[in-house]
Order: structure tokens, then C-alpha cells, then sequence
């Protein structure tokens, strides 16, 4: 399988619930996700799907709820996925958009608007799962077409980091997706604490949420 000279297979950062370690890895062209017990043991192993990348796997597993998910993104039959942290078991696998790299940021679970959202930047849409079945909650396109970082998020906002320009984006406020913010914008996520981003989303910027 292809890779980048400066990575490996197993470039990704574990995650841990106090219990177990969740590692994923490359394994025979399949996303591998494996548990280990702080003894070293191994608990369970499971592939997930098949992926096929340019330059290898980067993103790391994230704990939400009951489980643990991978972000199996490529270059064609994407896929985010939710195993049982207990059996190994996949909860539930939801396609994602390919792209030419995929995308080799982590999933992120968090509470935005008073809701738990899983969210991930991807080929040109940043998309929000729900956690416990990974439907989608909501999406926004994007002119980016690879993403190698993680979402950033406060209170009501949702924010992601674009690779040409490095140009930071808000994408959702308030509980809604917003189809454009302004350049720049203010945000205040903390009472005296107020965060200035640089925010340029295309003008045509598509809102499309699930019926």
C-alpha cells in the first residue's frame, strides 16, 4: 500500500478511556482497529473497511459515548465508522464523500447548540453525525478539497482550518448552519473572552440538511 516516506502505517494517536487503548492502523489494505488492556493484552481486533490512500493513514481514533470511531476517508468508498468499545463490534458505518486523498483529520465528538454532534471536515463538505447512529445532522460545502486537521469548536460555533490560505471558517452558529459569515467576524464564546476569525466561506456556499 502507498504511503508518504515520513509515515507509516501506524502514524495515528491512540485514545483511552481509563479501561482500554484503541489503536488503528493499516493492516492488508484494511482500516484495522484494535484494543489493548494496560497489561498489553489484546482485548479484540476488527477491520473495519477497505482503504486504499496516497499517502497512508493519519487520523486517530475518538471516543463518543459507547464507542469508538475511525474516519476511513480515501480515495473512492469512504466511510466513518462506530465500533462497541467493550465487543469490538461495529455499531454502525456511514458513507462518506471520496476525494483524492480522502481526509486525514480526526473526528471530533462534541456538544455545540446543546446538542452531541460528531464532526469531521472532509472533500469539500463539512459534515456533522450523529454519534449513536452516524446519520448525518447536517452539512456545509467547502472549496477545500483535502483537510489533514481537526474541527475546532465553542458553545454555538463550529470552526475548521482550510490547507490553501490556511484560512480559518465558521460554519455553523446557533444551532444551524450558516451558507456565509463575515469577513472578519467576531465571535464571543465566554463572557470578556472574545476570539477574532478570519472567515472567508465562498459566497455560494451549499447548505444541505438531510429530510
Amino acid at each position: 500500500m502507498f504511503r508518504h516516506g515520513k509515515n507509516s502505517h501506524a502514524s495515528a494517536t491512540p485514545a483511552c478511556d481509563g479501561t482500554r487503548v484503541f489503536v488503528a492502523t493499516i493492516n492488508s489494505g484494511a482500516l484495522v482497529v484494535t484494543a489493548i488492556d494496560f497489561d498489553g493484552t489484546r482485548l479484540w481486533q476488527k477491520p473495519v473497511g477497505k482503504f486504499t490512500s496516497t499517502w497512508g493513514y493519519g487520523s486517530s481514533p475518538c471516543l463518543a459515548g459507547p464507542f469508538v470511531v475511525v474516519n476511513g476517508e480515501q480515495s473512492k468508498a469512504s466511510f466513518v465508522a462506530a465500533l462497541d468499545r467493550i465487543t469490538g463490534e461495529i455499531a454502525w458505518r456511514e458513507p462518506r464523500p471520496d476525494g483524492q486523498n480522502g481526509s486525514y483529520g480526526t473526528p471530533v465528538a462534541a456538544e455545540v447548540a446543546g446538542k452531541m454532534q460528531l464532526l469531521l471536515a472532509g472533500p469539500e463538505v463539512i459534515m456533522s453525525h450523529d454519534p449513536m447512529t452516524g446519520k448525518v445532522i447536517w452539512s456545509c460545502r467547502t472549496s477545500a478539497t483535502q483537510f489533514a486537521n481537526t474541527i475546532a469548536f465553542s458553545n454555538d460555533m463550529v470552526f475548521y482550518e482550510r490547507r490553501v490560505g490556511h484560512s480559518r471558517n465558521c460554519v455553523y452558529q446557533g444551532g444551524r448552519c450558516r451558507r456565509r459569515v463575515r469577513h472578519p467576524c467576531e465571535v464571543a464564546d465566554a463572557p470578556g473572552n472574545r476570539i477574532r476569525v478570519v472567515a472567508d466561506l465562498p459566497r455560494r456556499s451549499v447548505v444541505r440538511r438531510p429530510q
